[in-house]
């Protein structure tokens, strides 16, 4: 049958560490959520510097992932657990 997958809030550069807390709260509430199957982190070391920010070479502007930052965010994923397995 289908599953529902959703995706956790992703870092931004304008972003500072009052922000982190919300975003860490979002996350906890998606988590909470009986209907999603799987919410992906994407707060992670693999993409999250801290403070609710990219690391380093990963975005192309504060916003958003660049070819790099889009693997990582990839590589945070556990297909397991997007499977269903």
């Amino acid at each position: 049958g289908a599953r529902i997958i959703v995706g956790c809030p992703y870092p931004n550069d304008d972003y500072e560490e009052a922000h982190l807390t919300r975003l860490e709260r979002v996350r906890e509430a998606i988590r909470s959520w009986p209907e999603v199957d799987y919410a992906v982190d994407f707060l992670t070391p693999l993409v999250h510097a801290g403070a609710g920010r990219w690391c380093k070479g990963l975005a192309s502007d504060a916003g958003h992932p660049n070819s790099e930052g889009h693997a990582q965010m990839f590589a945070s994923l556990d297909l397991d657990k997007v499977l269903g397995h």
